[in-house]
């Protein structure tokens, strides 16, 4: 495969999938980028703010940026870690649960369209390949 053509469809892909995000996450007064931040917050209840940026490898100041939007939007709400003072330890809010049903049946139906020519194989095979080149990528400075 050629270093074009493998560029070209993660960025397709990724634009894409960003695109759809934002439509949606419009209707809820947030980012694309706040959206993905709250579905890992909902996966990961009581998470710092370091470890979210690790997981998600994106900067501490963008994760920062992201949790001042999803708190004044009222979907998050920030403690100070009880193991560090310094670390903010970061929940859904009441108002957040009540749309992470519609939030995951929205990208449940994303990815179910997009997906919809491929075999469950095939979907498998692709998921553990990405993942396996994700994992091998340097951590970002």
């Amino acid at each position: 495969m050629e270093i074009e053509q493998i560029c070209r469809v993660f960025g397709v892909l990724h634009r894409h999938s960003l695109d759809h995000i934002a439509g949606f996450a419009r209707e809820l007064g947030i980012s694309a980028v706040d959206c993905i931040f709250l579905l890992f917050v909902f996966a990961n209840e009581g998470i710092n703010q370091e470890q979210l940026s690790a997981l998600l490898t994106i900067d501490k100041s963008a994760t920062a940026k992201a949790m001042k939007s999803l708190e004044r939007a009222g979907y998050i709400q920030r403690t100070q870690s009880s193991q560090d003072r310094r670390a903010k330890n970061v929940f859904s809010t009441e108002k957040a649960r009540g749309i992470q049903p519609l939030i995951k049946a929205d990208l449940r139906a994303y990815m179910e369209a997009v997906t919809r020519e491929v075999s469950p194989g095939d979907l498998d095979i692709t998921l553990r390949t990405i993942e396996a080149v994700t994992n091998r990528l340097p951590a970002r400075p």
